[in-house]
């Protein structure tokens, strides 16, 4: 059961982050999973202070939302990428530190 845990979490730094979705159901931490929760899950996963999410702009564009609340380091920030590029968005999430 340890080993299952531990799929479920994603090391950055030295603290364990779980991910989990809108439900706060926990989310396995691979692009892959993430990348189908947003596209055809709840459509936001969410880790401490931090989240990545679908915005619908129109019928047929859709943005991935890459957002973190502003914290004693610094203000919030907020990138938008094309959903063709979940990769640049995925690799911006992974690089924040928890706050």
């Amino acid at each position: 059961m340890e080993g299952l845990y531990a799929c479920n979490t994603r090391l950055k730094g030295n603290e364990l982050v779980k991910l989990i979705n809108k439900n706060g159901i926990e989310i396995h931490n691979s692009a892959k999973h993430v990348l189908e929760e947003i596209m055809r899950g709840t459509g936001c996963v969410m880790a401490d202070k931090m989240s990545i999410f679908i915005e619908i702009v129109s019928i047929t564009e859709k943005h991935i939302v890459v957002s973190k609340v502003p914290d004693s380091n610094g203000p919030g920030i907020t990138r938008k990428f094309s959903t063709s590029n979940f990769k640049d968005a995925w690799e911006l999430f992974l690089q924040w530190p928890p706050a």
